[in-house]
C-alpha cells in the first residue's frame, strides 16, 4: 500500500479560510498541524501496512496539549469549545486517518462524555488521565450480532443493584 506524501499546505489554508477562527484557534491549528505532520503522519504507513499502534502516542499527544482539548485546564484540558475541538481533529486526521479517528472516540465520546454526564468524582477521577494520555478513551457500542444499532439490537443490559448497577453483555472492537 502506498501513502501519499501528505496533505498540501493549501488543504491547511483552506481549513483556516472556510471558517472565522479566533488568533487562538489560529494558532492551535497550526501547531496541531505541525505536530500531525511532524509526528503523526511518519506513523501513517506501518500503522496502516502492519495494523501497530504505538503504545505510548496518546502519551505524546498528551504532552503536546492535542487531548483534552475541551476540558477545563484546572482538570489537564486546554478549555477551548466543542468548534476547537473539532479543527483539532480535522488537522489530526488530515495527517493520520487512523490517529484522527481514535482522537475524536477518545476526546469526543469518552472525555467529553464524562464531563457532561459523569459525576463529580468521575471526572476528578478519570479527566485528567485522559488529558495527560495516561488513560486511552473509548465507548463500547458494537455488539457481536448487533452492529452499532443502540436502539434496535443491543443486548447489554444494565440493571440496578442497591447503589450500583450490574451491566451485563459483551462488546467488540
Amino acid at each position: 500500500m502506498s501513502v501519499q506524501a501528505g496533505p498540501k499546505l493549501a488543504e491547511l489554508e483552506a481549513i483556516k479560510a472556510n471558517y472565522s477562527l479566533t488568533g487562538e484557534q489560529r494558532q492551535i491549528v497550526d501547531h496541531v498541524d505541525r505536530v500531525s505532520r511532524e509526528l503523526l503522519h511518519p506513523l501513517q504507513e506501518r500503522m496502516d501496512a502492519e495494523e501497530w499502534w504505538p503504545e505510548d502516542l496518546f502519551k505524546q499527544m498528551g504532552e503536546l496539549g492535542l487531548l483534552g482539548v475541551t476540558a477545563p485546564e484546572e482538570l489537564g484540558g486546554s478549555g477551548q469549545d466543542e468548534f476547537t475541538q473539532a479543527l483539532v481533529s480535522q488537522v489530526i486526521s488530515k495527517w493520520n486517518p487512523a490517529v484522527g479517528l481514535s482522537h475524536g472516540a477518545h476526546d469526543n465520546l469518552c472525555l467529553n462524555n464524562i464531563l457532561r454526564n459523569g459525576s463529580e468524582e468521575q471526572v476528578k477521577k478519570y479527566v485528567p488521565g485522559l488529558c495527560s494520555g495516561e488513560l486511552v478513551g473509548a465507548l463500547g457500542l458494537t455488539e457481536p450480532g448487533a452492529g452499532s444499532d443502540a436502539l434496535g439490537s443491543m443486548a447489554t443490559t444494565a440493571r440496578k443493584d442497591g447503589d450500583d448497577y450490574v451491566i451485563n453483555g459483551s462488546k467488540i472492537y
